[in-house]
């Protein structure tokens, strides 16, 4: 019998769900049902809690959380969880998304550090601090809502941050586009603004990030599996619009190793610095001849055999 729906049927027989219902035991893989897509829920016994010195509270310690959605939880045996350890998630390459709740008021040192699959990430209300290091090469994190409580962040908190093109500022912290201050928070952003203020990220079906700003368009991430990319001619920006010229940003996909083929189609304009960095298993690039620039690193350390240019094999 073929592998695939054997497993499908120890799936199914682990599962005890079809497509439509949710009944009987899930069968989780890296936090998520495998057939009816559920997220595993977070428990108490997928965190190391350590008392606070003055035994009012405890923090979250060196934890091994493997699954993709976390929710840190606020209490924890009657108290009020109200910090993350140093270290607490260091390398966590499973975590897709964040949640830390309103009790937690300070995010040590590399909590988050190398978190490289990180993409969402939502603070509480109650955070002031983030230290050293504490989202240090987070590099698919994309936006970020910045709370009113938050007064201090520490050296190199968002360092290489890479693909963080959008603050959302409520803090009075002064953040400005470009900077390298405040933990390198805003290096990369494109646009910083207040609370109510409209995101200007746009993502596809197929797992592709777009950032439009006024006439300017960005390629600015993806976030799936596919080994062999055919880029969109064409993306519905957040205003309704439908854009067909854009740039392929910066760093949009960093090392992404399971990328071996790249199709660009004239809807691509440009290629920026490190677009394709040490994407090693590139050695297929088509693109149209509407693509005019191409970054320095643009395709660094790849293994390119071919280039054609005009869009024809």
């Amino acid at each position: 019998m073929n592998r695939y729906y054997l497993l499908l049927i120890l799936i199914k027989l682990t599962c005890g769900h079809d497509v439509v219902s949710d009944y009987g035991e899930h069968f989780y893989h890296e936090g998520k049902c495998r057939l009816c897509g559920a997220f595993q829920p977070v428990t108490e016994e997928d965190f190391v809690f350590n008392l606070i010195e003055d035994g009012t509270a405890y923090e979250v310690g060196q934890s091994r959380f493997t699954g993709a959605n976390l929710n840190i939880l606020s209490t924890h045996n009657g108290l009020p969880v109200t910090r993350i350890g140093y270290g607490a998630f260091y390398a966590g390459y499973s975590l897709y998304s964040v949640v830390i709740p309103d009790s937690v008021t300070s995010i040590g040192g590399n909590a988050f550090y190398s978190c490289k699959n990180l993409a969402s990430l939502t603070l509480g209300n109650g955070v002031t601090t983030i230290e050293y290091g504490a989202f240090f090469n987070c590099y698919r994190l994309t936006s970020i809502t910045i709370p009113a409580s938050l007064t201090t962040i520490g050296q190199y908190g968002f360092l290489d941050c890479i693909s963080l093109v959008e603050i959302i500022n409520n803090s009075e912290l002064p953040l400005v586009e470009g900077s390298e201050d405040y933990g390198y928070l805003a290096r990369y952003a494109l646009h910083t603004y207040e609370e109510g203020g409209q995101s200007r990220l746009s993502y596809t079906d197929d797992r592709y990030t777009f950032y439009h700003d006024d006439n300017v368009s960005y390629l600015q991430g993806y976030w799936a599996k596919d080994t062999d990319l055919v880029l969109p001619s064409s993306f519905v920006a957040y205003e309704g619009t439908i854009v067909s010229q854009y740039i392929i940003y910066q760093s949009s996909f960093y090392y992404l190793t399971h990328i071996s083929r790249v199709n660009i189609p004239s809807s691509g304009t440009s290629i920026e610095y490190r677009a394709f960095w040490n994407c090693i298993w590139i050695t297929n690039v088509i693109m149209f001849n509407s693509v005019t620039f191409i970054n320095y690193g643009a395709f660094g350390g790849t293994g390119i055999k071919n280039v054609y240019y005009g869009g024809t094999p």
